[in-house]
């Protein structure tokens, strides 16, 4: 794999970690009601779960969807339908600061590791962004492996990932002083909620689902 490609490749992972999508709207939420330690184990479970997703999916999963088309689909609908609850639930958060301390620590908690791990699975994002790096970057014309161009390509996925999600969690975190009032932390929940729900929209739209 030449190095122009493997720039161009890190410039698009680039682009499309650092803007919003439903793991960055997560993980701000997540910031804001819950902090950034608690928000370590939703980052780490979303950097591992991409880069594991592109790996398998690389490797396998993506000439499956183009023998049987119709798993994608029904995949997609499922993760959508995940998403709209995700998106409940978030607007949902305990918005009250003082009630947070005294309710039952299981009804609102942040995501844990495997969830957000799991979570990929159902992310439209994620696959728009898996599927076009696959058919661009990776070629079994090159005379590198494409297990190992796969690997690459999903390792460098990781490295961009995480300080996209970092980034995002600083920023829930930096902003959650000014969020103290019980009600605009209620609308910052809903707005949270709103702009999951419109990332998955216009990733759909934009690849050509809508």
């Amino acid at each position: 794999m030449s190095l122009a490609l493997l720039l161009t490749f890190i410039q698009f992972q680039i682009v499309m970690a650092f803007t919003p999508g439903p793991n960055n709207m997560m993980v701000a939420a997540s910031a804001v009601n819950f902090g950034f330690k608690k928000t370590i184990p939703h980052m780490l479970g979303i950097a591992f779960g991409f880069s594991f997703m592109f790996f398998a999916a690389g490797l396998g999963f993506g000439k499956i969807f183009e023998t049987f088309p119709i798993l994608y689909e029904i995949l997609k609908i499922i993760g959508f339908i995940y998403l709209l609850y995700l998106a409940w639930k978030i607007a949902q958060f305990k918005a009250d600061v003082e009630s947070e301390i005294k309710t039952d620590e299981a009804a609102s908690q942040p995501f844990s590791f495997l969830q957000a791990l799991m979570f990929q699975w159902a992310n439209p994002k994620a696959w728009t962004v898996l599927m076009i790096s696959i058919t661009t970057y990776t070629s079994l014309s090159l005379s590198t492996p494409l297990w190992l161009q796969v690997t690459i390509l999903s390792f460098i996925s990781f490295i961009v990932t995480l300080p996209a999600v970092c980034t995002w969690t600083f920023f829930g975190s930096a902003i959650s002083p000014l969020l103290q009032n019980t009600k605009l932390r209620k609308i910052f929940n809903i707005t949270m909620a709103l702009l999951i729900v419109m990332s998955v929209v216009m990733a759909n739209y934009f690849a050509g689902d809508f």
